[in-house]
């Protein structure tokens, strides 16, 4: 047990840290928002990782050239910093309890329902198995696209949509976690992530964080 929660605390410190570095880039794209993008950063930063790197993956897909890419990405977020420095701080300042809420409700969901996955861990029912299948394929890949884990040996690639798989992927790799806790760290993670931006949504709608956390409580159960 206490080898999973050192994996979930991996999992949740990476994807907190996807999101400081995107904050900047969230900032300017939500400019008029209430938050300035803040609860929608971490989607927003795996989002632009993975996309990147898989159009990269075309020539090479690996641990390597993912941290190139989340790199340019951090250089892109210094240098909007730097340009935006002022207001950013001023936002920081002024909203440090969303801040704060925002991390602990996101961090509070993710402990949740990872301790649920822990005594649920099995990768069994409805298209977990095929889920599974490609997030290894993906993981496992040097190029992309990655080949069909159905069709091994055939040569043939995935023709389905994958690029969500692309980003558990890329997780996988970035945290060094085995596929089969990382499974269950992904399903956490979207419901993590799920939460977090529905909050945001309703709170930049309402400004109001009980409406925001009704409606986030509605889309998980």
């Amino acid at each position: 047990m206490g080898i999973y929660f050192g994996h979930i605390m991996n999992w949740w410190f990476i994807s907190v840290l996807i999101g400081a570095v995107s904050f900047p880039i969230s900032f300017v794209l939500f400019r008029k928002s209430h938050d300035k993008g803040y609860m929608f950063s971490k989607a927003i930063g795996i989002f632009l990782i993975s996309y990147f790197s898989w159009l990269f993956g075309h020539f090479i897909f690996s641990t390597i050239s993912i941290i190139a890419v989340a790199a340019l990405l951090t250089a892109l977020s210094v240098y909007i910093f730097v340009k935006e420095r002022k207001e950013i701080l001023e936002f920081l300042g002024n909203k440090i309890a969303l801040v704060i809420i925002a991390e602990l409700f996101y961090l509070l969901i993710f402990l949740v329902y990872a301790l649920f996955r822990m005594y649920q861990p099995d990768i069994i029912g409805t298209e977990k198995f095929m889920d599974f299948a490609f997030m290894n394929s993906i993981s496992k890949a040097d190029k992309m696209p990655p080949y069909d884990p159905w069709m091994f040996g055939k040569g043939l690639h995935i023709s389905y949509y994958y690029f969500g798989y692309v980003m558990m992927a890329i997780m996988f790799k970035l945290t060094g976690i085995p596929n089969g806790v990382g499974f269950n760290l992904a399903l956490t993670y979207i419901v993590a992530m799920s939460a977090l931006t529905m909050v945001g949504l309703l709170y930049n709608l309402t400004k109001n964080y009980v409406i925001g956390f009704l409606a986030a409580a509605f889309l998980l159960l």
